[in-house]
This record gives structure tokens, sequence and C-alpha cells, in this order.
């Protein structure tokens, strides 16, 4: 109805960052590098406490691809955030770039032991939850990290649910995909007499094609950053304050704005009319920035 701004605050690091989704409607990669997916018979629906949109997983055919970019191929330190709620008891994939010769590169997976589970996986390497029972239908923080000794820790709300020292690398060219797992080709050497082509052959290969398992439920936000471990307050903020927002009531809309911890710094983006052009009561802002908008709209009108 154009009579109210919705402003959110969101605490984010932004050094180091690769991808950025916030599934606000859109699959647009808000980190800078242009990461953007491209999404399949996706959905969204308002999540009543982040007052904004998540998207939704049906569980057969949704999913994101975003195409490969070096600075999604996890080498050396990372931190990967995300945000997802599931009733589900079936195996699924928040997160997946795999694919081609079995395995590689890294994924995310749900319900893969037990219903409730959580398993990070890179190359041969698994992680799995000590503890299960996340289908509850309620938002679940997780969280990957490596830090600069190869030690990958899987986070589940804040709390370290498995550890192991990986020194694998998770460099390919395949796309990320976002709420199911890719195809790939698992090699099986059955040896013996085995009947093949009217020929009984002592050793015999098959390649057997694997596809991922569909997510079925809701992700909310997903950050990936590659070359940095957020520290430990960081990572506590953002578990604990992730989009809190205020609202603001005055014609026209900022989508949103970002706080740097240190600098206090402000960012407006507007998408459709620039906010230069931002008009109120008759009173044009031309080339006026945001702070000096709502310090005149407060001062004027309270």
């Amino acid at each position: 109805v154009n009579d109210e701004i919705y402003y959110q605050q969101d605490f984010m690091e932004l050094n180091n960052l690769s991808l950025c989704l916030n599934l606000q409607g859109s699959t647009k990669d808000e980190s800078g590098t242009f990461n953007h997916g491209s999404a399949t018979a996706l959905t969204y629906e308002d999540e009543e406490e982040y007052y904004g949109k998540q998207a939704v997983f049906n569980g057969s055919s949704s999913f994101i691809s975003v195409p490969d970019n070096n600075n999604l191929d996890l080498s050396g330190e990372f931190d990967i955030y995300v945000w997802a709620k599931w009733t589900s008891t079936t195996n699924g994939h928040i997160l997946d770039k795999r694919g081609g010769s079995y395995p590689n590169g890294y994924a995310i997976s749900v319900n893969k032991g037990t219903a409730g589970d959580v398993v990070f996986k890179m190359g041969g390497t698994t992680i799995l939850s000590s503890s299960n029972g996340y289908n509850d239908g309620n938002k679940h923080l997780i969280r990957v990290s490596r830090n600069s000794d190869n030690l990958v820790t899987l986070y589940v709300d804040g709390v370290s649910k498995g550890t192991a020292t990986i020194t694998y690398n998770g460099t390919n060219s395949n796309a990320l995909l976002i709420g199911k797992g890719d195809t790939h080709t698992v090699t099986t050497l059955f040896q013996g007499n085995v009947f093949q082509n009217n020929v009984f052959d002592a050793t015999a290969s098959y390649n057997v094609g694997s596809t991922g398992n569909y997510f079925n439920g809701s992700i909310l936000r997903l950050r990936i950053y590659k070359g940095k471990i957020l520290d430990n307050e960081v990572s506590t903020l953002i578990k604990d304050k992730v989009n809190p927002r205020t609202t603001l009531k005055f014609g026209g809309y900022i989508t949103k704005i970002e706080i740097s911890e240190s600098l206090k710094k402000i960012t407006a983006q507007s998408f459709g009319k620039i906010l230069v052009e931002t008009e109120v009561r008759g009173q044009n802002y031309s080339d006026k920035t945001p702070e000096f908008i709502l310090n005149d709209l407060i001062t004027n009108n309270t």
C-alpha cells in the first residue's frame, strides 16, 4: 500500500562473503559477487518471526541452481550458514556442489541416518550430527566451518555437533544446487563370473547414475564465506539477532539497510524508483542520504 518502510537490521560480515541468498521472493545473490541462482518449482511464503519470506521446497522438484564460480569452490578456510526448517523424515539435500566422479565436492543434507539429523560431507569424509530431532518444524541454524588447521566443525543452533580433519578441497566445475543433490556416478566393481554380452567376464565394471534427494522444507537464508571463519562474537550475533526489523511509516520503500558493526554504515538499495527521487509530502529529497531523510522527517513531523 506504499505507506510503510520495513527497516531490516541484519548482522552480516561482508568480508569474504561469496554468496548471500536472503530468498525474499527471488534467488538473487546479495553478496556483491553476482552468484545469482535460477529457481525451479520454488514457492515463497511469509515467515512470521522474521517479518519476511522463506523459500519453500516441495521435496520432489523444487531447487535452486547457482552456476559454478571459483569463490564457491571451498578451499582453505570457509564458513557456511543456512537457516532451515523441516518436518519430513526422508533424506534431502539442503545444498550440494558435487556431481561427476564420486566422491567430490561438498554437501549438507538432513535425515540421512536418522530422521532429524544433519550431515556434512566433503570429499569422502562425513560428519553426522551427534543428535537428531531437528525436523520439528522450527528454524535451525546449520553452520559448517573449517579453520586454518583443516578442522571442520558442524554446528546446529550454535552448538558443535561433530568435527573432522578434512584436507580435501572442494574444487570442481559443478553448479551449486540448493534443495537437491546432484547427479553423480558410482562405479561398482563386480569380480567373478559375470555374464555380460553373452560372455562370462572375470572382472566387470558398471556405472550407476545416482540422483540426490530433494529437500522437503523451507530455507530462510544462506551465506557462504570463502577464505575466512567468522569469530565467535559475530557468529553469536548472527544466531541470536538475525533479521530483527522495525517499521517506519512514511511513503516509499527501502529494501535493505546493512549496518556494519564497526563503521555504523547504512546502505540503502532501491528497486524500481531511484532513491534520490524520493518525495514525501511534496518535499523532494534529491541526492539526500537515508540518514538525512529520516532526520528531516522526524524533526519536522514529530
